[in-house]
Protein backbone atom coordinates (compact mmCIF):
# COMPACT_ATOMS: atom_id res chain seq x y z
CA UNK A 1 0.00 0.00 0.00
CA UNK A 2 1.62 3.32 -1.24
CA UNK A 3 1.01 6.48 0.90
CA UNK A 4 1.33 10.21 -1.14
CA UNK A 5 4.05 12.04 0.31
CA UNK A 6 0.94 15.16 1.19
CA UNK A 7 -0.77 12.64 3.21
CA UNK A 8 2.29 12.04 4.86
CA UNK A 9 3.33 15.76 5.19
CA UNK A 10 -0.30 16.40 6.52
CA UNK A 11 0.33 13.91 9.61
CA UNK A 12 3.61 15.34 10.21
CA UNK A 13 2.29 19.01 10.40
CA UNK A 14 -0.64 17.70 12.56
CA UNK A 15 1.89 15.74 14.75
CA UNK A 16 3.87 18.76 14.83
CA UNK A 17 0.82 21.12 15.72
CA UNK A 18 -0.23 18.71 18.94
CA UNK A 19 3.26 19.83 19.98
CA UNK A 20 3.46 23.17 19.68
CA UNK A 21 -0.02 23.50 21.15
CA UNK A 22 1.64 21.31 24.75
CA UNK A 23 4.66 23.07 24.31
CA UNK A 24 3.01 26.48 24.18
CA UNK A 25 0.29 25.46 27.45
CA UNK A 26 3.25 24.24 29.81
CA UNK A 27 5.22 27.18 29.13
CA UNK A 28 2.36 29.75 29.77
CA UNK A 29 1.58 27.79 32.89
CA UNK A 30 5.33 28.20 33.79
CA UNK A 31 5.82 31.64 33.11
CA UNK A 32 2.11 32.51 34.70
CA UNK A 33 3.91 31.80 38.06
CA UNK A 34 6.41 34.64 37.56
CA UNK A 35 4.40 37.01 35.60
CA UNK A 36 0.58 38.54 35.58
CA UNK A 37 -1.74 37.14 33.31
CA UNK A 38 -2.46 40.43 31.07
CA UNK A 39 0.60 40.85 30.51
CA UNK A 40 1.09 37.52 29.50
CA UNK A 41 -1.62 37.28 27.48
CA UNK A 42 -0.32 41.03 25.56
CA UNK A 43 2.99 38.75 24.66
CA UNK A 44 1.54 35.91 23.54
CA UNK A 45 -0.88 38.34 20.91
CA UNK A 46 2.36 40.50 20.12
CA UNK A 47 4.62 37.54 19.37
CA UNK A 48 1.66 36.26 17.05
CA UNK A 49 1.54 39.60 14.99
CA UNK A 50 5.11 39.74 14.62
CA UNK A 51 4.99 35.78 13.45
CA UNK A 52 1.87 36.69 11.35
CA UNK A 53 3.78 39.60 9.45
CA UNK A 54 6.62 37.43 8.75
CA UNK A 55 5.35 34.74 7.61
CA UNK A 56 2.17 36.11 5.67
CA UNK A 57 3.11 39.57 4.68
CA UNK A 58 5.89 38.60 2.01
CA UNK A 59 3.57 36.45 0.41
CA UNK A 60 0.05 37.66 0.69
CA UNK A 61 0.34 41.50 1.20
CA UNK A 62 0.08 43.09 4.63
CA UNK A 63 -3.31 44.08 3.41
CA UNK A 64 -4.21 39.99 4.23
CA UNK A 65 -3.23 41.35 8.13
CA UNK A 66 -4.92 44.63 8.43
CA UNK A 67 -8.17 44.09 6.56
CA UNK A 68 -10.52 41.25 7.50
CA UNK A 69 -13.75 40.43 6.44
CA UNK A 70 -16.54 41.19 8.67
CA UNK A 71 -14.68 43.83 10.60
CA UNK A 72 -17.33 44.60 13.03
CA UNK A 73 -17.72 41.13 14.32
CA UNK A 74 -13.90 41.16 14.60
CA UNK A 75 -13.42 44.38 16.75
CA UNK A 76 -16.47 42.83 19.04
CA UNK A 77 -14.16 39.71 19.90
CA UNK A 78 -11.39 41.37 20.23
CA UNK A 79 -12.99 43.98 22.69
CA UNK A 80 -14.64 40.92 24.51
CA UNK A 81 -10.70 39.58 24.57
CA UNK A 82 -9.49 42.47 26.15
CA UNK A 83 -12.30 43.26 28.39
CA UNK A 84 -12.03 39.70 29.66
CA UNK A 85 -8.06 39.78 29.68
CA UNK A 86 -8.07 43.00 31.95
CA UNK A 87 -10.24 41.66 34.81
CA UNK A 88 -8.87 40.98 37.86
CA UNK A 89 -9.34 37.49 39.46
Amino acid sequence: MSVRPSRLRGIGYMMLAVFLFSGMDTLAKLVLKSYPLPGLIWARYAVHLVFMIVLAAPHRGMAIIILAGMLAVNWQRALRLAVGSSRKR
